[in-house]
């Protein structure tokens, strides 16, 4: 990967873009809330700019998007990276509750 080009990015930036790719791909938060696992407070907080999202949660988001988490903070995506499949190809069978699968990077095999 090469040097970050990344800016520094507010909470709001990335609440912010996430409702942007959510927009892009016609999914509405309820349902990216749905597949993460998150509890209504949770998320509305973090998709409002109120709370920031932790590390591995953007990484679940991104995942789940078929995004890099960079692409989430204003980045690009390291060469060479392609987004994770949905497990047998359908969009309906990403683990629910996300977050208590684990590392979503690890389940792919991008984890170092």
């Amino acid at each position: 990967m090469r040097p970050s080009t990344l800016k520094p990015v507010s909470r709001l930036d990335v609440a912010g873009e996430i409702r942007a790719e959510l927009a892009r791909q016609q999914i509405s938060s309820s349902q990216l809330k749905e597949m993460f696992g998150a509890s209504d407070a949770y998320w509305s907080r973090r998709m409002t700019g109120k709370k920031a999202f932790e590390v591995h949660d953007l990484e679940c988001v991104a995942e789940i998007l078929g995004k890099h988490p960079a692409q989430l903070l204003g980045g690009a995506a390291p060469d060479g990276w392609t987004p994770p499949t949905c497990p047998e190809g359908d969009s309906n069978a990403w683990p629910t509750p996300y977050k208590a699968k684990g590392s979503p990077l690890a389940l792919v095999g991008l984890a170092a």
